[in-house]
């Protein structure tokens, strides 16, 4: 197949993009939009693919079969070692489920289809999940081979068989066809608008358009474009450095760097003057040449040290995070890029390595994804043991959490929970919940005191908080639903979790109108270390302006992923012998959005009589911060990663009784 023209700049843009991405997944406040260095490694794709179809088929040398083979001597074999580092790393660290997930993604990622794993896994790319998945960053390589895949074929089927000008119309109308589709989808569905191929097209495009053009291009520039690469490098740094969370704002900054690179690549075609000189430093172009290898093993990498730091197993200080994970990661790249990734480039017998190796991690990480533990027992079955490590005898009960059925729905647990909690309606949360009356306790709604709203956390909160009413003969309404946040001002929405759309409107209406009645007390208890504050203000507002407002804190997040507590306790018995070692502690970004939004809460309620932050930090967490989840004999404190199970909440049961008697007496 002919070649095409080496450029030594591109590889130095490619250097660029590659840093910011690391640098933003490193600490994303060092570089606020550095992800978008995967846009411009886009448009540089599509540019070179483009370039290099366009060089065959003029030589009347292409063919599909060596263009799809360079791709697998070019793409697979580093990428193989990667696949393979994060299984082995895996089948000796990760806890089961950790594990099983990552076979999942090993499957996803040797089917081309990462991006649509991610999106299902992780559809927040700036959310805690993400954290959580060390191939995430495989996406944008999914992206790409599906853009391999269909492009080529329908580029030289126009070529073949249509007129050459209908190959520029194609692009064009491809470019704006994806970009509707991004801009549509970046506020119905921003997870698509991020992962799929349809909405991140027309950044490929645009590299393809370029190479369409940049030959003719390059001959007629006027000298006054030598300021052209100052432009397009200008433009790619200001959508790197300007922050952005709205939807639209960010495609708008995606369509800064695309611009950019597009000018980038158009304006140095020819003498490019210093922008070009500098990229083609014999020093950045190697950085660029090693960009694949270092975008396969930094996020990995990041991923597993962070989870040594986070991990109850392992307890790297986080200030040796940022340099630990950059000298792993720059030894693990150039070990890839120069023993891996640039010889096998250049064997014949590549492609069957890779199908071989291809076959091989799929059957691991299929035997992967079969793997099963045996720390899943019944909810009302759940031992642990003090023994030897690897023992199997586990004798000490663990008292059940009692709330733990609102979490799993299970029915065959309703009739047991209501008999034990006759006046809190566990049947509120279900399907199809009843908006009438709220749960009255005692009294009705027309009287009640005292109203508490919340989601699965104040359902956690309600057995303590309705003995306290009881117990003093108070009059309360509870509105709570679980998964719900409970918002009295909606935008339009549909359904939210179990509750159809005219439920949820229903909801909001009547606690609204139990809020209009001045109960004495507005009890709120809610996760919100993944909500933006603003987002609260008018709720708030409304609660201070008719009653007195009692904020009970988020728990800390347990540090062992999306779990329920009590398996995850028996499996480190099982292995350990003991917990109390462990580093349990709340994960940093759980921590940090958390205390954001305390902060801003605190800040916008500060002197106001009507408003009570009641913190339960202080009750959960040991002097060197780590976590309180157990009492040291069989008694756990939470029932899964976030939510308190009753034992929990008891921890301040005394303190909460004590202000809100004191805020119904008017004390």
């Amino acid at each position: 197949m002919q070649a095409i023209n080496y450029r030594p700049e591109i590889d130095g843009l490619r250097a660029l993009s590659v840093l910011a991405v690391i640098a933003f997944h490193f600490e994303p406040s060092s570089l606020p939009n550095g992800y978008l260095g995967v846009d411009v490694f886009f448009v540089i794709s599509g540019f070179l693919i483009t370039s290099l179809i366009q060089a065959g088929f003029a030589a009347g040398n292409f063919s599909f079969a060596e263009f799809y083979l360079r791709r697998v001597r070019r793409l697979f074999p580093a990428m193989a070692l990667m696949l393979a580092g994060c299984l082995a790393y895996g089948m000796l660290n990760f806890p089961p489920w950790t594990l099983r997930s990552l076979g999942a993604q090993v499957l996803f990622v040797l089917g081309f289809a990462a991006n649509l794993k991610m999106r299902a896994s992780a559809a927040d790319y700036w959310g805690e999940r993400s954290q959580e998945l060390p191939l995430l960053h495989t996406w944008s390589l999914a992206v790409e081979e599906q853009f391999y895949i269909v492009f080529p074929l329908i580029l030289i089927g126009l070529l073949r068989f249509g007129r050459r000008w209908l190959v520029p119309v194609f692009a064009v109308t491809g470019f704006m066809a994806s970009i509707a589709i991004c801009w549509r989808w970046s506020v119905l569905d921003s997870g698509a608008a991020f992962y799929l191929l349809a909405a991140r097209a027309w950044e490929l495009l645009a590299g393809c358009i370029v190479a369409l053009g940049v030959g003719s291009w390059s001959k007629v520039l006027p000298r006054e474009a030598r300021l052209g690469p100052v432009i397009g490098l200008v433009v790619i740094l200001i959508s790197l450095l300007i922050p952005a969370h709205d939807g639209r704002a960010v495609l708008g900054l995606r369509l800064l760097a695309v611009l950019g690179a597009v000018a980038f690549i158009v304006f140095t075609a020819g003498s490019g003057g210093w922008v070009k000189r500098l990229f083609s430093t014999p020093a950045i172009v190697g950085l660029g040449r090693m960009s694949y290898s270092l975008y396969l093993w930094h996020w990995p990498v990041i991923v597993i040290c962070r989870l040594h730091t986070e991990s109850p197993l392992h307890g790297l200080d986080p200030r040796w995070l940022l340099p630990a994970a950059s000298a792993v990661t720059a030894l693990l790249a150039a070990g890839s890029y120069f023993a891996v990734e640039r010889p096998l480039r250049r064997r014949e017998w590549t492609p069957w390595l890779c199908l071989g190796t291809a076959a091989a991690l799929a059957c691991v990480a299929g035997l992967v994804r079969r793997v099963r533990d045996s720390q899943y027992h019944d909810p009302k079955e759940v031992v642990v043991g003090s023994g030897k490590a690897g023992g199997s005898r586990f004798d000490t009960p663990v008292s059940s959490d009692s709330l733990y059925s609102l979490f799993g729905a299970l029915a065959s647990e309703q009739s047991r929970m209501t008999n034990k909690y006759p006046y809190i309606d566990f049947r509120f949360p279900t399907v199809t919940p009843s908006m009438g009356t709220g749960v009255v306790r005692p009294g009705d709604s027309q009287t009640a005191e005292v109203m508490m709203t919340g989601d699965s956390h104040a359902l956690a909160n309600a057995a303590v908080v309705d003995g306290i009413l009881a117990s003093n003969r108070i009059s309360g309404v509870f509105w709570m639903a679980q998964g719900v946040p409970p918002n009295l001002f909606r935008g339009p929405h549909g359904d939210i979790n179990l509750m159809r759309a005219s439920e949820v409107d229903a909801y909001d209406r009547v606690r609204l109108e139990s809020l209009k009645r001045h109960p004495k007390a507005c009890v709120v208890s809610m996760r919100y270390d993944n909500a933006d504050f603003s987002d609260w203000t008018k709720t708030f507002d409304a609660i201070v302006a008719n009653t007195h407002l009692i904020f009970v804190q988020q728990a800390p997040v347990l540090n062992i992923g999306d779990q329920p507590a009590r398996p995850v306790f028996d499996s480190y018995f099982r292995i350990f012998g003991a917990v109390d070692g462990l580093n349990i502690r709340e994960p940093r970004k759980s921590r940090q959005a958390r205390r954001r939004f305390e902060a801003e809460l605190l800040k916008r309620y500060s002197g106001n009589r009507n408003v009570t932050f009641f913190a339960v930090e202080s009750d959960l967490l040991f002097p060197d911060m780590r976590i309180r989840w157990w009492d040291g004999s069989s008694v756990l404190y939470y029932i899964d990663d976030d939510h308190l199970s009753e034992a929990g909440v008891r921890l301040y049961a005394g303190r909460l009784a004590k202000l809100l008697l004191g805020v119904v007496s008017g004390k």
